[in-house]
């Protein structure tokens, strides 16, 4: 059974936190705004957020030790779930068989500055407006470690994934394996800059019918006249009818 909550903002501060079997839509700015200090746990499971003016899940808060999201469904939200800049990281943050589809802008948006190992297991990103995840992190260093494994994304009308402006001064991993890139319009992995303190991997994904003039592309970063690139390895993916022409 759900319980419906129609035009407003589940807004929390601190303690533990568990939100379950609810049904959130229409809201007129976010669904669900987490912020505040040292908050202990955050749990949400079998909870569909639909219609987001703003966003489907925030999170800002100073230090908290566990967060989960399980099977969830986001639906038409502006924006599906947003890490911001003042989250502070999580010992533990896993997002597991969640479905985020048709997001006006990006799925997920992350701030690299993000002090966290954040897990991405079994779920969907699908017929977003933007990309399906985008990590953004404007003259940030990059704190943020990240592994996404067996799961889709697919007709994302900007791409896939992407990732820009960050750099590092900690060695931090960006790893996808045994996912599922389908139909994605746009360059479906976008990596605009890094150092070789960024590592990048991709193994055993299957990249099949993507669109963009690349499926995976990369950048440079320049810093004080000095040219940096990103740590890349890609292997064990298979690559099968992609359209990539010379222009769009």
């Amino acid at each position: 059974m759900f319980f419906p909550i129609e035009n407003e903002q589940l807004n929390y501060l601190g303690g533990e936190i568990s939100i379950s079997r609810t049904k959130i839509t229409n809201s007129q700015k976010g669904s669900i705004l987490i912020r505040g200090n040292e908050l202990k746990s955050l749990s949400i499971t079998e909870t569909d957020i639909t219609n987001s003016k703003e966003f489907g899940i925030k999170l800002m808060p100073r230090g908290i030790e566990e967060v989960k999201f399980t099977s969830l469904t986001l639906e038409q939200n502006k924006q599906g779930i947003v890490v911001n800049p003042m989250y502070s990281g999580s010992k533990e943050f896993t997002i597991e068989n969640c479905a985020i589809n048709g997001s006006q802008r990006q799925g997920m948006f992350i701030y690299s500055d993000t002090k966290s190992t954040i897990r991405i297991l079994n779920s969907t990103f699908t017929n977003g407006e933007d990309r399906g995840l985008h990590i953004e992190g404007h003259y940030r260093q990059m704190h943020l470690s990240l592994f996404v494994i067996g799961s889709t994304f697919a007709w994302n009308k900007k791409g896939a994934v992407s990732c820009s402006n960050n750099y590092g001064i900690v060695p931090v991993t960006m790893q996808f394996e045994l996912n599922n890139f389908f139909r994605n319009q746009g360059p479906t992995v976008e990596i605009l800059s890094g150092t070789e303190r960024v590592r990048w991997v991709f193994l055993n994904n299957t990249f099949s019918e993507n669109r963009g003039f690349s499926v995976i592309t990369m950048g440079s970063y320049y810093f004080y006249g000095s040219q940096y690139r990103p740590n890349v390895i890609v292997s064990g993916n298979r690559f099968l009818t992609n359209q990539c022409p010379d222009r769009q």
